[in-house]
Parts: structure tokens; sequence; C-alpha cells
């Protein structure tokens, strides 16, 4: 757009909204995570043979499994199209949850559906009775520990799992916390 000879950006502002997610999900879930953690699969060099398990490898019945064992799935829709998920798993201690598969599609990517994910995932720990999330992440992706950062997450232990190629960070979040509501992302 042009205004007297100048350039102005302009940043649409897309639509989003968060539904919970059913059985009947499994398909969309398993795309949104399996493009969401591609780039991170390259990244790392993980390939199915290094780390199976890797969410660049889901599949429609890893997340029939994880919905079976009790865990909620909520998909962010961004303008009425599927573009990013989240689950929430309440932990052996009821008092902390655990967040997983965060995932937002890549062209969706740095948006604030991330954010509005984790919010939502937090809001349903807080549901549940948790005073605590948790959430794991490769050790040596300091951008992705950045991020939790910036939404009051802070690192709480490090570990090495033999069927992991990586070691992994775990982040913690006190729930009492206020949500500033700020997008860190934003503009």
């Amino acid at each position: 757009m042009e205004n007297g000879g100048a350039m102005i950006n302009t940043l649409h502002k897309a639509h989003f909204s968060i539904q919970r997610a059913t059985p009947g999900d499994a398909g969309v879930l398993s795309e949104i995570i399996r493009r969401a953690f591609a780039s991170v699969a390259i990244r790392f060099e993980i390939t199915r043979r290094t780390c199976p398990t890797h969410p660049s490898f889901a599949t429609d019945h890893w997340i029939e499994e994880d919905m079976a064992a009790g865990d909620t799935y909520f998909m962010l829709l961004e303008d009425d199209t599927p573009s990013g998920c989240v689950s929430v798993k309440q932990g052996k201690e009821t008092d902390t949850c655990y967040v997983t598969r965060l995932a937002v599609m890549p062209d969706m990517q740095k948006h604030g559906g991330g954010s509005i994910l984790v919010r939502e995932a937090m809001d349903e720990a807080r549901r549940m009775g948790a005073k605590t999330v948790q959430v794991g992440i490769i050790a040596d992706d300091v951008r992705l520990e950045a991020w939790y950062r910036r939404r009051g997450f802070a690192v709480s232990a490090h570990a090495r799992f033999t069927h992991l190629p990586f070691r992994v960070t775990f982040l913690t979040r006190d729930l009492d916390l206020p949500d500033s509501g700020a997008d860190p992302d934003g503009p």
C-alpha cells in the first residue's frame, strides 16, 4: 500500500480460535505435528532410525493412543483452517501437567498461534487442578528455550534418555504467575 510515495507495511491479524480435538481429528493433528517438526528433524539430523518417536514422524495412531490414555488435545484454527495443536497430559504428581506436541504449521508460525496454544494448555492444566506445567525440549534448541522463557518458563532439569539421540531440557512454569496476555512475538 502506498501513501505519499512511502511504502507502509500492514500486518494482517488472523482470526484465531481454539477447539478441543477428538479422535476423529487424529489425521489432521498428526499432519500438523509432522509438518511443524520436519524442520527440527532436519536441523538436528533426526531420522526414523535415530529417533523413531520424534514428532516429525507422528502417526494418527500415536494421537489416538494419546487420547485413549487421557491426553487432551486442542487444535488452533486460523480463519477456520487447522494450523496448530497442543496436548496436555496430567502428571503422576497431580499438581503438574505436561504440555506436549505443541505444533504450528510452518507457514503460520510467528503469528502468535503458539502463544495462544500455550495459554490454552495452561488454562486446561489449571482446570485439571495443576499448580505447574512442564515441557521437554531438545537441549540444544536454544531458540525454543528462549521462546518458552519469554512465556514465564524456567529450566528445571536436564536429562539424557537412552532412546533419544539428544539431551532433553525440561522447563517448568508456575501457574500462579500472572499471564501478561501480551504476545512476546507480536509487533
